[in-house]
């Protein structure tokens, strides 16, 4: 039943308002709902653009909604709605005894509706490749001071310097200067020695990448935390102006102590060292397809 009425008022908050792709700008509001057995009753109230139309089988005004279940699924029985016309098309139509996941269906189909939960695992196969705190820690530690020269330096390079730790700690081999040793999205998220891509080098590009969702994409899936929350391996940003606009990251290389490492300036830092608001996130895993 309650999934039988999120899917209409789906419909209507998407403004579909019926099968001749009209939308109407509508107010749906459920002021009942009350459940005897294998029948139901909805009252439901519609405001709206009266001069559009009549919205998705129901009338403007007070409507309503007889529905029965029938082997697990609410099927509309009968709509008593303040329209007499409308009700004798209803009571003519096809739609009277159809099942309200049928009609979402057609809605989904014919205006492309893509906001529903999209599941990966039913889709595109792929592989997750853990994330490896203690590797991303190693490259930290060794670079921290003097940058890997397989890479280039970007000037103001924390960005840069963190990207390249969080990519070693989702990759394979154990040479600093091997590509098989990081893992990347070209053209989104990568470099070498010749430059790289905002989000890999970008204090606020490189967050919101992170954060994004990356639905059917490849790349690595990263969970922001709190500083409680945070492990080693995970990534710290400072907005040291406290502006909304972040100027700095860093890698944490030992929680219990608070110690980050960081370039420009090439050094170690620790938490309480650092002031203004401040983001974090932790990487999890890299999936590719």
């Amino acid at each position: 039943m309650k999934n039988g009425i999120e899917e209409n008022r789906y419909a209507l908050e998407k403004g579909y308002s019926d099968f001749s792709r009209k939308k109407l700008p509508l107010a749906l509001s459920i002021e009942k709902i009350a459940i005897k057995g294998e029948t139901a009753t909805v009252g439901l109230k519609v405001d709206g653009d009266k001069d559009g139309g009549y919205p998705l089988f129901i009338s403007f005004g007070e409507n309503t909604v007889t529905l029965r279940n029938e082997n697990g699924k609410w099927i509309v029985e009968s709509i008593k709605a303040d329209n007499d016309v409308l009700m004798k098309l209803l009571n003519e139509s096809e739609f009277k005894e159809r099942e309200l996941s049928d009609i979402q269906k057609q809605v989904d189909r014919e205006y492309g509706v893509d906001e529903k939960p999209y599941d990966e695992a039913k889709h595109v196969p792929y592989d997750d490749y853990s994330y490896s705190a203690t590797r991303s820690v190693a490259y930290a530690n060794q670079f921290v001071t003097n940058g890997n020269p397989y890479f280039y330096n970007a000037g103001v390079d924390c960005t840069n310097f963190v990207s390249q730790c969080v990519s070693y700690g989702f990759g394979v081999t154990n040479s600093y200067s091997l590509p098989s040793s990081y893992r990347m999205v070209l053209g989104t998220w990568s470099a070498g020695s010749g430059g790289g891509f905002p989000a890999w080098e970008t204090v606020g590009s490189h967050w919101n990448y992170m954060l994004m969702n990356k639905i059917g994409q490849e790349g690595p899936r990263v969970s922001s935390k709190t500083w409680i929350t945070l492990s080693d391996g995970g990534v710290r940003q400072v907005d040291f102006n406290n502006d909304g606009i972040y100027d700095h990251s860093a890698i944490c290389v030992s929680k219990s102590l608070g110690k980050f490492a960081q370039h420009t300036a090439n050094h170690y830092n620790f938490y309480d060292n650092y002031d203004g608001q401040k983001r974090f996130y932790q990487p999890l895993f890299f999936r590719k397809y």
